[in-house]
């Protein structure tokens, strides 16, 4: 007797059933038994393999003792919910002790599990050295997972977590190197993946917003994180990228739902406030578009975004607020942009030029201060009439047109030494010299006159040419500036001092003559 196959109204193998029976080299169990007897199988040494159903419910003692050339235990699972709190796999944990295998009704061995829908619970070494299993997908039911649920099953590398999950639960499957978390997911728990040491990349959608303590401990060689974006109007304030700065502490890139590699990210319009730490150590972003709608953007929220190499503004802004992505290289500036905020630009070290367009008539303190490669500011403004001190590093030059309030502007704020746009022609502010003096004259001129302004000195006007002024009596000291003005701007020199000459004045060498000395203010 070799081959043995039970008929299908046998319930239960009695004990000591085919005691010995040397010869027995397989034997087919129906799925009608329940139970298997003490000894049943004690001593069948020419037994190589066997197949046993998920029915059975009851493992006898030693019921396989002494089948030393047992090689091969299979068991047939029929009713893949019921499997996952079935009894069989532990009892043939502590009554044969073999690895085993999982096959379905045509005799396939089950290499991917799908725990079905439904199933709340997987229970205590439900699936215990399950070791063909190569995957494992989890169902949105799933609430609790045992302990030891899944101990030994050292061949699964792929774990997914099925649409519609909100929560990851832990399973325990350190082996895996794949893992596939849902669009749905909310929450990833404490412990989650706790020494995955196999797991090399993942990714998190956007929707996460919880992320447990020591989720990802111990994933020793997990080198890359993506964060998928599905909504790029609420990843502006979504807290997923805080999320795993504090629990997985690694840079990451974002991809879309294609996965492709996000580096252009448009903020949609619509978007009024990037939070704290929205974009923090999105290290693949090279460049970023701020909208017209975006009036706050959180100190942070571009926090070692290191790579980014553009900025730009949108057509409709208005106002250039501040991103602190000092790694840009190139802004662009609307034709539509109004006032450019303090600090908007600061320490951007790798900036060389910006061109601000005619609209601009604000510029804010430190605007582009720290700039230090910033070479060239092209203002096209005729009218700006507000730039606030250190708006700009000292070493940049300053382009405008001659002769316009914008110039005003940049002297009354300190801006001594601004170019002429188009040229290398330096616009220095006008000076007073005095061209002669007598007792009762004072013959002044106009230095680096510009066509345009209005020059007024001792409440008279001055034009291109040298104007004469009478003085009450001999001796008369001067001291007042010299005021520039064009419309509502005007620009005031410190003051000039000197007098006419006195009665019976002495000539003192200074080294001129009073025809050819210049008062410097």
């Amino acid at each position: 007797m070799t081959n043995i196959t039970i008929p299908q109204s046998v319930t239960s193998i009695g004990k000591n059933a085919f005691y010995g029976c040397s010869g027995l080299t397989s034997i087919t169990i129906p799925q009608s038994v329940t139970s298997i007897g003490e000894y049943a199988f004690d001593s069948c040494r020419g037994l190589t393999s066997i197949t046993i159903p998920q029915s059975v419910i009851s493992l006898g003692d030693k019921a396989f003792r002494g089948c030393s050339n047992l090689a091969s235990v299979k068991v047939l699972v029929t009713d893949y919910s019921d499997f996952c709190t079935n009894k069989i796999v532990n009892l043939i944990k502590s009554r044969i002790g073999k690895p085993f295998l999982l096959i379905d009704e045509n005799g396939n061995e089950i290499k991917d599990f799908r725990i079905p829908e439904g199933v709340t619970t997987v229970g205590e070494y439900a699936f215990y050295n399950c070791s063909g299993l190569t995957s494992v997908l989890i169902p949105s039911s799933v609430t609790s997972i045992s302990q030891q649920a899944f101990s030994g099953c050292n061949n699964v590398e792929k774990l997914i977590y099925d649409e519609g999950c909100t929560k990851t639960v832990s399973t325990g499957l350190t082996s895996v190197s794949e893992v596939v978390l849902p669009k749905t997911l909310q929450s990833i728990d404490a412990k989650t993946f706790y020494y995955f040491r196999n797991l090399k990349e993942i990714t998190i959608p956007q929707s996460v917003a919880s992320i447990g303590e020591n989720a990802f401990y111990g994933c020793s060689n997990l080198a890359s994180v993506k964060v998928l974006v599905t909504d790029y109007s609420d990843f502006c304030t979504n807290k997923i990228v805080n999320l795993i700065k504090s629990r997985i502490g690694k840079p990451f890139l974002l991809i879309d739902e294609n996965g492709n590699e996000i580096k252009d990210f448009r903020i949609p319009e619509g978007v009024t406030t990037v939070g704290e730490y929205a974009f923090c150590n999105c290290s693949g972003l090279t460049s970023v578009l701020i909208p017209s709608s975006v009036t706050s953007i959180s100190q942070q929220a571009f926090s070692g975004c290191n790579n980014v190499e553009k900025l730009i503004y949108g057509e409709g802004c208005t106002k250039a607020v501040s991103t602190g992505l000092t790694s840009v290289s190139e802004v662009v500036l609307p034709k539509t942009l109004q006032t450019i905020d303090a600090s908007a630009f600061y320490n951007f070290k790798n900036l060389k030029t910006i061109t601000i367009p005619q609209s601009v008539t604000s510029i804010g303190q430190q605007a582009f201060y720290g700039c230090a490669a910033l070479a060239s500011v092209i203002i096209e403004n005729n009218n700006l009439t507000e730039i606030y001190q250190n708006a700009f590093p000292s070493q940049a030059k300053l382009y405008v047109k001659r002769g316009t309030k914008t110039l005003l502007t940049l002297w009354k704020n300190g801006y001594t030494r601004p170019y002429e746009i188009g040229t290398d022609k330096q616009l220095p502010p006008s000076s007073l010299s005095v061209v002669s003096t007598t007792q009762m004259t004072a013959t002044v001129k106009v230095n680096d006159f510009y066509d345009g302004y209005a020059y007024t000195f001792n409440d008279e006007k001055i034009g291109k040419n040298t104007k004469t002024f009478y003085a009450p009596y001999p001796g008369y000291k001067y001291s007042m500036p010299l005021k520039i003005s064009l419309d509502d701007v005007l620009y005031t020199t410190n003051p000039y001092s000197f007098q006419t000459k006195g009665l019976n004045m002495k000539a003192e060498r200074t080294g001129g003559t009073a025809s050819s000395m210049t008062v410097k203010a």
